[in-house]
């Protein structure tokens, strides 16, 4: 059996990258992951991250030199980066043979079928990550934060060094914080208040003084984005009639929570009756990292194997393409997330 020459499958590679850079960047372009976790590159197998304690503070130092020198605490995680990816593979004979009058025709027809595929699914796999850490953050044996309590808990501890310090519950659920259809506008809306007080509460590492967060998003099932819309863009809302009834001026009030965009992930459809929803906070200290943590070691690439190569495709007469990258997800600092769980 002759070879293929080494045109076809310089012609064949080209089109496959083409293609499969195409769809990644058309992918890109509408996906919600990159508002939601903060991309940290890696340079090693394993990183490990130091998580500053905040709690450095001016104090009161009566008539002057009454210095009280601060100690900046951290805590550290080890983030292992893993392999990801997929491979596709055809025998030589189909870049030679015609196909529809073209040669190598049904190559270049499943190559393109599977780059474009594989293209598109480069682009997701952070988002795909993303919503996995949003739906089993809960779950400390999956994604335990650097205090040791699962991403979501209701006891993390202002400082991860100092219990005496108090503690915070990024994780908020029960009836009192149903914002779905089953309650009215207005309910819907005093626990959207609720959920910012909350917040607002947190306390820095010094456990005085506030954190200072600011919610700039909503992530939200699609059968709970509209709901959250309405309720963080609307003038007036439709009261119960335990309110009064007729129609509230709320454009002032909504203003006042600021909570942002809100975010579909159509992965969390039917997750928990669609009736959570995940706030994203910002802080008033600057932080490389947010709630969650996608570390790229290595971005997705693709190497071609042909005879020429491997003894064993020789053997076979096969050509393969190999995609590859290696990546993590990880947590990241607790309030910077905060899940709401209406039951």
């Amino acid at each position: 059996m002759g070879m293929v020459p080494t045109q076809v499958i310089l012609d064949f590679q080209t089109n496959l990258v083409s293609i499969m850079e195409r769809e990644f960047d058309r992918l890109s372009a509408n996906l919600w992951w990159t508002k939601v976790a903060k991309v940290r590159q890696s340079l090693s197998l394993n990183e490990t991250i130091a998580w500053l304690i905040a709690d450095a503070m001016i104090r009161d130092q009566g008539s002057g030199g009454n210095y009280r020198f601060d100690d900046i605490g951290s805590k550290t995680t080890e983030i292992e980066n893993r392999y990801a990816g997929a491979a596709f593979k055809i025998p030589q004979a189909m870049l030679q043979d015609l196909y529809n009058g073209i040669p190598g025709g049904k190559a270049f027809e499943l190559g393109s079928e599977w780059a474009a595929q594989i293209g598109a699914y480069m682009a997701y796999w952070p988002q795909k990550q993303t919503a996995y850490v949003l739906k089993n953050g809960h779950t400390a044996s999956l994604f335990t934060a650097y205090d040791g309590k699962a991403l979501f808990a209701t006891d993390h501890l202002t400082n991860p060094a100092d219990s005496s310090k108090g503690s915070f519950s990024n994780y908020l659920s029960g009836g009192a914080y149903d914002v779905s259809e089953s309650v009215s506008a207005d309910a819907a809306l005093a626990v959207l208040n609720s959920v910012r007080a909350a917040i607002a509460a947190y306390k820095m590492p010094n456990g005085e003084d506030p954190k200072l967060l600011m919610p700039r998003g909503i992530v939200a099932p699609p059968k709970l984005t509209p709901r959250l819309s309405q309720l963080t863009s609307a003038k007036f809302l439709a009261q119960a009639a335990t309110s009064g009834g007729g129609s509230g001026d709320v454009e002032r009030y909504i203003q006042t929570q600021g909570y942002g965009e809100i975010i579909e992930a159509p992965e969390l459809a039917g997750f928990e009756s669609d009736k959570t929803f995940f706030v994203l906070c910002d802080v008033a200290q600057s932080s490389q990292l947010g709630g969650i943590v996608y570390q790229e070691r290595e971005a997705f690439s693709m190497q071609k194997y042909d005879i020429t190569t491997s003894p064993d495709l020789g053997r076979k007469q096969e050509l393969e393409w190999h995609v590859q990258g290696r990546n993590a997800i990880a947590p990241g600092h607790p309030y910077a997330i905060v899940k709401v769980k209406g039951t």
